[in-house]
């Protein structure tokens, strides 16, 4: 069964990535490809990842002149696929499973998307800075990959037919960071595609230091409120993130007001909680509503 690995990368070292999914990619014993496509990364960063062409033919590196973003190049690199088997990788993780590859070969079918899913280290990071991420990333992402109840589609690790990726592809309008997945997922299911959970986890190693990894956490609730602005999506979204359903209980989120600082502070601290990270949410969300409001 002949397959591509997709890649998008931006500022982050492939080499061990690329070297690991070689090696399954070869006992597969059929014709692949690598395809890695770099969102105009740092000139230090995409130089030391263009090594990896050297390690074999069938692995392919390109650079792009300006960024483009998270939507515009998961759908270039499907267009650029060789092969109709896609898996979909993010840069910043590792294998975890000797037979990741062929456990999504053997499940892949027509109309159909296979969710991965993805872990975080068992043990917390060194860096006081990146313990908030990680303890997000342990307490809430790992947990929805077992499940079943979760099955709001993920970019991050999945694989598909390029002939089903094609019906739906991402919105290339989501320019910043934050639920193109979401919206694909949806769109997914109104097209008669089905998100299917299987436990392949790859294991998610870019952690960020707490201030950028809060900034994109915003950045993700002012996407999120782009979707619930739709009305074909804004049912759904209630039902699958509770966030937006606690977020406009005006009286709830008045009195959170009074532990603003607190909470910013906890975030920020050595010891951050993930219900102050939720609370948080819950702030920006009516902040971004109210301010909606205004402007109408």
């Amino acid at each position: 069964m002949e397959f591509s690995i997709l890649i998008p990368v931006y500022n982050y070292n492939i080499e061990k990535l690329v070297q690991a999914l070689l090696e399954q990619a070869i006992e597969v014993q059929t014709p692949f490809e690598i395809l890695c496509i770099d969102d105009c990364s740092d000139l230090s960063s995409s130089y030391l990842n263009r090594k990896i062409t050297q390690l074999d033919p069938r692995i392919s590196y390109e650079i792009l002149a300006e960024n483009i973003g998270r939507a515009a190049i998961r759908n270039l690199l499907f267009s650029q696929a060789k092969y109709e088997n896609c898996i979909v990788l993010d840069c910043d993780v590792s294998l975890i499973d000797k037979k990741f590859i062929q456990k999504y070969l053997d499940q892949i079918k027509e109309q159909e998307i296979l969710m991965g899913g993805h872990l975080y280290a068992t043990n917390p990071p060194k860096e006081a800075q990146k313990y908030l991420h990680w303890l997000y990333g342990t307490m809430v992402e790992s947990k929805s990959v077992q499940d079943s109840n979760k099955s709001h589609f993920l970019s991050s690790n999945f694989a598909c037919k390029k002939s089903c990726f094609q019906q739906i592809q991402f919105n290339e309008s989501f320019k910043e960071y934050g639920h193109e997945d979401t919206l694909l997922g949806f769109e997914a299911k109104q097209k008669g595609i089905h998100l299917k959970k299987i436990y392949n986890p790859v294991q998610h190693d870019g952690l960020e230091n707490a201030s950028v990894f809060l900034a994109k956490q915003k950045q993700a609730i002012i996407q999120l409120n782009k979707l619930y602005k739709h009305a074909q999506y804004g049912l759904a979204l209630v039902q699958n993130f509770r966030l937006i359903a606690w977020g406009n209980k005006k009286w709830l989120v008045k009195f959170l007001h009074f532990f603003e600082k607190e909470i910013a502070k906890n975030l920020l601290s050595e010891k951050p909680t993930i219900l102050a990270l939720q609370i948080q949410k819950m702030l920006w969300w009516q902040e971004i509503q109210s301010q909606k409001n205004k402007t109408k």
